[in-house]
């Protein structure tokens, strides 16, 4: 017989986790003496710890490899059919997650491109994305707090199967204005980190194109400045986009000067 060491070590294993399969009942040791409570093995025990090993290797649990031993009619293409499809939908995930976390990248680089335009005045850049849209119900000025909102659309992106995108934007007609509250945002929009497929009750827009585009600290005292400035230009699109991105997650607030880069930009052709 062999001790629980030399089983550990021919199966490439602790001895902390053949005691952990003894314990969940998986594999009982063969003979435990009654001084010392060694635990031994028997040499035909070594392919069942493998088989433990190799189930767990497919992100099978302990619980759910017990209950598949106890089920003797077991088929085992059903089986491996089945785990094939859970292995499947994990890697979905996991993609996603790799996909959320090259997102959050591209949005950082776009932020250092805003960063270099600071106090530059209004310039040209290709923006390709596709976003999700909502009417806004109520009057949302530069100067609302419109978390309610936002959070909206963010119940129709997750109904989707959307992970809503961090940052959110508005959109309003590209006219002069005399005071902020004389602007009243028409929609809330963001940007769509996955694809989507039809019918999953979003409205949405593909608004890749090249614009015209001014970036500035978020400041009420500044926000009516810039946007002269942008329609100081001739434009052809009837709408300005309005989006802020947070330098430090975990400040929130909009104080001005401070955190947050605000971008306007209008359409100026595909």
């Amino acid at each position: 017989m062999l001790s629980i060491g030399q089983m550990a070590q021919l199966c490439q294993t602790s001895v902390q986790t053949l005691r952990l399969y003894d314990k969940e009942g998986l594999i009982r040791a063969a003979y435990i003496d009654p001084h010392t409570h060694y635990r031994y093995y028997r040499t035909e025990q070594i392919f069942l710890i493998n088989l433990i090993k190799y189930l767990q290797s497919t992100n099978l649990s302990l619980k759910e490899i017990k209950k598949m031993f106890k089920n003797d009619t077991v088929s085992l293409t059903s089986f491996w059919n089945q785990q094939e499809k859970v292995i499947q939908e994990q890697i979905k995930q996991e993609q996603q997650k790799l996909e959320l976390a090259k997102f959050q990248q591209r949005q950082l680089d776009a932020i250092e491109i805003m960063k270099d335009h600071l106090g530059k005045g209004p310039y040209v850049k290709k923006i390709n994305k596709k976003i999700a849209i909502i009417p806004a119900k109520e009057k949302i000025t530069p100067k609302s707090l419109p978390d309610k909102e936002v959070a909206e659309l963010d119940q129709l992106l997750m109904k989707a199967g959307q992970t809503p995108n961090l940052e959110y934007g508005f959109s309003f007609k590209a006219i002069h204005y005399q005071t902020l509250e004389d602007i009243c945002y028409q929609s809330i929009f963001k940007e769509l980190i996955f694809p989507v497929e039809e019918g999953a009750g979003l409205d949405i827009k593909d608004v890749t194109g090249k614009y015209l585009c001014i970036n500035f600290m978020w400041s009420t005292k500044e926000y009516l400045n810039n946007l002269e400035k942008l329609l100081s230009y001739p434009i052809n699109d009837a709408f300005i986009y309005e989006e802020s991105y947070p330098l430090n997650y975990l400040t929130t607030e909009l104080e001005d000067g401070k955190n947050y880069i605000t971008e306007l930009r209008v359409l100026l052709g595909v």
